[in-house]
């Protein structure tokens, strides 16, 4: 187990707190192959940001010609904000999950109140800002560089919570947990676990034509009356597994809309789930799956086999988060700090991470 060092912070990126983070993709549809890498976040205020490393420094001067001389002195920022939606949050509620399509350049987030935002990300969302960039411009005019993030039609949805969201890698499936829309009877299909699945078609909608349809994904027995805390695509998108409040870990099938796999429960909730990268459980391929657990532990799951390859415990409180590089070789986790000790509204580049 190794401690990174954190390369600093993004003091004050959402008014209230910051509640979800997802990084874009190194390659594929949305953003460059750059070292210093973006990522969206979402808060409190209700707003997603993309955030990217700013111009060369001698564009920064030339941007910066009307600031003062002390802002002059400071030092570059890590990463340069954009904001878009318009001027009021498109969220009404605070922002609980984002997820990133791993081949398609499109996004979405969900929020507290039931909201499911979609996001188009335009070819420079993952290259550094540039000076001039119209900052959530979506009307950006003859000459005017495209926005790096634009706001599509919402998913609309009769919903009182969305706890997670996730694409699959094509952006052509948007997976939302949390209490239900409503059934054609008007009833509420499951109290708070419920999944439900929104066909978005190839590319993930990106110009937002698309109206989503949404399929009710049965929750299994073992985790009826919990709450549906995560979710995380696996192989290739063929499936979605989903972590829940009593420490149910369940695998379901996107093409059969239904749950296929429960795995061994953890001994406390499961805050979050990611895929393990192919070959990090032998003989699994593209279906091994980590989770962090309240109980203090890292589980690896072979999802193929439907068991626990390897337990890890590295924290002394609950894991509230965990992230594996795609390229294997890395993995991090995060724990409850004390009460007071954290920054509220701060993003942290490697800092309380193992």
């Amino acid at each position: 187990m190794e401690r990174f060092t954190r390369l600093g912070v993004l003091a004050n990126a959402h008014p209230g707190g910051v509640w979800a983070v997802a990084a874009i993709p190194p390659a594929g549809g949305a953003g460059a192959d750059t070292p210093e890498g973006a990522f969206l976040t979402g808060g409190l205020d209700g707003c997603v940001r993309l955030w990217r490393p700013p111009p060369p420094s001698s564009v920064m001067e030339d941007a910066d010609a009307d600031a003062d001389a002390s802002a002059k002195a400071d030092a570059p920022p890590l990463y340069v904000a954009t904001t878009a939606g318009g001027d009021a949050p498109p969220h009404p509620a605070g922002v609980l999950s984002i997820a990133v399509a791993a081949a398609a350049p499109v996004a979405v987030s969900s929020s507290l109140d039931g909201t499911v935002c979609r996001w188009r990300l335009a070819a420079s969302a993952g290259a550094p800002a540039v000076a001039d960039e119209a900052d959530g411009d979506d009307d950006a005019g003859d000459g005017a560089l495209s926005p790096p993030l634009t706001l599509l039609p919402p998913i609309t949805r009769d919903a009182l919570k969305s706890w997670a969201v996730a694409l699959t890698p094509s952006g052509s499936v948007a997976a939302v947990a949390g209490q239900a829309d409503a059934a054609e009877d008007g009833a509420i299909a499951e109290a708070s676990g419920a999944i439900t699945l929104y066909a978005l078609g190839e590319g993930g909608d990106e110009d937002g034509s698309v109206a989503a349809a949404p399929t009710y994904v049965a929750s299994p027995e073992a985790s009826k009356g919990a709450m549906c805390l995560s979710l995380t695509p696996l192989d290739g998108g063929k499936k979605l597994a989903a972590a829940y409040s009593n420490g149910t870990v369940a695998v379901l099938d996107v093409a059969a809309e239904a749950v296929t796999t429960t795995l061994p429960s953890a001994a406390g909730p499961v805050r979050c789930l990611t895929a393990a990268p192919a070959g990090a459980v032998p003989g699994a391929g593209d279906e091994g799956l980590w989770a962090a657990a309240d109980d203090g532990l890292l589980y690896l799951y072979d999802t193929a086999a439907g068991v626990v390859a390897s337990v890890r415990r590295g924290h002394r409180g609950s894991v509230l988060g965990v992230a594996a590089s795609p390229g294997g070789g890395v993995r991090c986790d995060c724990r409850r700090r004390p009460v007071g000790a954290g920054v509220g509204g701060a993003v942290g580049a490697g800092g309380g991470a193992q």
